[in-house]
């Protein structure tokens, strides 16, 4: 989605993406909320994500 720090993207982009991929809501949900307390995004308005830095790499 090409996401940067400073950026707002939709959520029902990222779950319509995730739920494709065979992610369940309840795992989204989950990962949303851990990167929130870490502070990597903050729920913003009007059923959005703002991208507070930049996100961590994915580990295998």
């Amino acid at each position: 989605m090409g996401a940067a720090p400073d950026m707002s993207i939709n959520l029902f982009d990222i779950g319509v993406l995730l739920g494709a991929s065979g992610f369940t809501q309840e795992q989204m949900i989950g990962v949303l909320d851990a990167l929130e307390q870490e502070k990597f995004i903050a729920y913003a308005p009007g059923n959005r994500l703002q991208i507070l830095k930049e996100l961590p790499e994915a580990e295998c």
